[in-house]
């Protein structure tokens, strides 16, 4: 393990962290950012910098670590990062 991939595997960690914390706060996070960062882990893919199971083993361990549940199926072995935001109110029109 080189210093590029335990650098960008802290990266990710940290990205991911700060997204689920946002999360577990209540907080809307903008789409634009949460596919920014699954880009981000998908070019680090492709460059050699993590693996894909790295990557999966990561958004599911940070996921459940931060919201203390377990990682959605749908989202399991995928870089597919799952949305955990509250949904918002509705109400009919009249």
């Amino acid at each position: 393990m080189d210093d590029n991939h335990a650098g960008f595997t802290q990266s990710v960690e940290q990205r991911l962290r700060e997204l689920f914390l946002e999360y577990s706060q209540g907080r809307d996070v903008p789409p634009a950012r949460l596919f920014r960062l699954e880009g981000y882990i998908e070019a680090g893919r492709d460059v050699g910098l993590i693996s894909q199971q790295e990557a999966c083993d990561l958004i599911r361990s940070t996921w459940e670590d931060v919201l203390h549940c377990e990682l959605p199926k749908s989202a399991e072995n995928t870089l597919h990062i799952p949305v955990a935001m509250q949904r918002a109110p509705v109400y009919p029109s009249k």
